[in-house]
């Protein structure tokens, strides 16, 4: 047995996760990094997101539940559109909108109109960027991205609408 498991172990690939770490905009600039949770079991959803100026200073931060969620990729979309939220109620004039989910930038970033199922609301995030005197649109690794998911986690699991 323990033969078996000394070769089971010497045949599981190893490979690691490059971890990246969150920097600041540049001046001027704010960046808002947002992540969605979803729970398949319930359908439910949370948003998280976290605003910090050029400095890395925390400006502002929201965690929101989403009831009627019905996807990740739907729950990621709410969360961009909370997060671009958050930074026009704190009067943001330059903002980087950061996600983890590459699906969401992709459709963020995209000039063409979205008719997807949630072209809707990719559309309404855009028009949201388009108030801005400049906007980014970038993705960002889970691991650089960490207090928005928590924040996320805590939306949906808990039910929680903070900000």
């Amino acid at each position: 047995m323990e033969e078996w498991q000394r070769l089971k172990s010497d045949l599981t690939p190893r490979y690691s996760v490059p971890m990246v770490h969150w920097r600041p905009p540049e001046e001027g600039w704010h960046k808002v990094n947002t992540d969605g949770s979803f729970s398949r079991d319930s359908g439910w959803g949370g948003g998280g997101a976290v605003l910090r100026d050029h400095h890395g200073e925390f400006s502002a931060g929201a965690c929101h539940f989403f009831p009627l969620a019905s996807d990740p990729e739907r729950t990621e979309l709410l969360a961009c559109r909370r997060g671009v939220q958050l930074a026009q109620q704190m009067g943001v004039s330059k903002l980087v909108l950061k996600s983890d989910f590459l699906n969401a930038v992709t459709k963020l970033r995209s000039q063409d109109v979205d008719r997807s199922v949630h072209g809707p609301l990719v559309e309404e995030v855009k028009e949201m960027l388009g108030t801005f005197d400049d906007h980014a649109i970038k993705h960002i690794r889970r691991t650089g991205n960490e207090v928005a998911h928590r924040f996320a986690k805590d939306g949906c699991e808990n039910k929680l609408c903070k900000s």
